[in-house]
């Protein structure tokens, strides 16, 4: 890409001109691609973070109607509890535990306090460390165990270290006889194996998720996924906190790429073909004010130089300028005796003499066929005679074409801003008068010789 605008380097300041027109129309292409890729980009984001948001409510749902059901037992058993409880015995307590033990998946055991001190546990042989325990004596577990005594309802604790060894979630239901607390049903859930359930891989499609109980101690997944805030989070009615990472599509690169790719090429053919345009229509603008053999100013551009330079004299009080001449006698001859290529060759030689005798601000044309008009800027020969004979050396050298040396011959006439003339026609005018004057009063041997091969002396 470098090599390519590389070549729209030049020398000129037109062609500065339209490399800076070039790099403009490349910079903003690509501009306009890169501001494409970040819509892009954005809409992906937006679309992998409302995937995500929806699978956290997933998550949530999943999560929550798993511990709604197993809620659901104990509330039950609750009730069935604060019934039945002046005449309970402790066959008829395990009996209700194993059966609804053998029908909620993720109870790690139930137990139930009489008062403070937990009296009944199920299963007895993995939990029977639990039996006795006074949770007045356990500051941690005797505030949860207040705080739903006076709350009257039941809680859901975070995850705890049990008495019994391991963790656990426990859904603690206050058991209240003629609005006086009589004990505690307690239900413990492996939340462990509870989350291993709900939210494995094949869960949800690989969404890495994570879950936070309400001490933000995190149960599944990975805790750094709370720290990103562009992760959609939500937070259930015990304060459970779930969070999803957004997917990432490995094909959103590739188009990426592509994008950037296809803008890249597109903004390098604009600014090539921007370049090329320019480029053209300057020469155009260049081939309409030059003749295209000689390299000269044409006729067009060369009368632009007058009006300009009789408006200078006009509103600047400028003492003029001279407007020479020049016209090649028997020029046809050339043609005829040795060809087009010849008086081409005659021509350009003649134009870049004539260049050469210029000085800055002067302008030669090619006014038409074998006559040429020079532009002297301003009046630095006090005697046209004198810029006349500068002109007029143009002739004294012969034209060498393929090894013949060509004898020219030429007439040179002059006119002068403004005394011959205020406008362009008039000082042609004036300045060929002069010309033709001189050439019907040139010898006629001068004239046989024009033209012809020059004799070795």
């Amino acid at each position: 890409m470098i090599s390519v605008l590389s070549s729209l380097g030049g020398g000129s300041t037109s062609e500065a001109t339209w490399r800076l027109a070039a790099i403009a129309l490349f910079t903003a292409v690509l501009a306009i691609t890169e501001t494409g890729v970040g819509l892009y980009q954005r809409s992906a984001a937006a679309g992998a973070f409302t995937d995500a948001a929806v699978t956290v409510s997933q998550a949530q749902a999943r999560m929550e109607s798993e511990l709604a059901s197993i809620l659901h037992l104990s509330s039950g058993l609750s009730a069935y509890f604060t019934l039945n409880a002046d005449h309970l015995d402790a066959a008829e307590i395990e009996q209700m535990f194993a059966l609804l033990h053998d029908e909620a998946r993720h109870v790690r055991n139930f137990g139930l306090a009489v008062g403070y001190v937990l009296t009944y546990v199920y299963p007895v042989e993995a939990n029977r460390a639990a039996i006795g325990l006074d949770y007045r004596r356990i500051p941690r577990q005797y505030e949860a165990v207040r705080e739903a005594i006076e709350r009257g309802q039941p809680t859901l604790s975070p995850l705890l270290d049990l008495a019994q060894g391991g963790q656990g979630v426990i859904y603690r239901a206050p058991i209240f006889r003629n609005g006086e607390y009589w004990g505690l049903l307690s239900t413990v859930i492996d939340v462990h194996s509870l989350t291993r359930a709900l939210f494995s891989e094949s869960g949800f499609g690989g969404m890495p998720i994570a879950v936070r109980d309400p001490k933000n101690v995190t149960i599944w997944g990975d805790d750094a996924l709370f720290d990103n805030s562009d992760n959609p989070m939500l937070v259930s009615d015990h304060d459970w906190q779930y969070v999803a990472q957004p997917a990432s599509d490995p094909r959103i690169p590739v188009i990426v790429g592509l994008i950037r790719g296809f803008g890249l090429l597109l903004a390098a053919s604009l600014a090539f073909s921007l370049y090329m345009a320019l480029r053209h229509h300057d020469d155009l603008i260049r081939l309409s004010r030059q003749d295209a053999l000689t390299g000269l100013a044409n006729r067009r551009r060369l009368n632009e130089h007058i009006r300009h330079g009789l408006e200078r004299v006009r509103l600047n009080n400028d003492p003029g300028f001279t407007v020479v001449f020049v016209d090649l006698d028997g020029f046809k001859q050339i043609n005829d005796s040795m060809g087009h290529r010849a008086g081409d060759a005659v021509l350009s030689e003649i134009a870049r003499r004539l260049v050469g005798l210029c000085h800055g601000g002067d302008v030669a044309a090619r006014w038409g066929g074998d006559e040429f008009a020079i532009y002297l800027a301003g009046l630095r020969d006090r005697d046209p005679e004198v810029a006349l004979d500068r002109f007029r050396s143009v002739f004294d050298r012969p034209v060498t074409f393929n090894g013949t040396a060509i004898l020219i011959r030429g007439s040179v006439g002059h006119a002068i801003a403004p005394r011959d003339g205020d406008n362009e026609q008039d000082l042609i005018c004036a300045a060929d008068r002069r010309m033709y004057r001189q050439k019907t009063h040139r010898h006629a041997p001068d004239d046989r010789r024009q033209g012809r091969p020059a004799r070795a002396s």
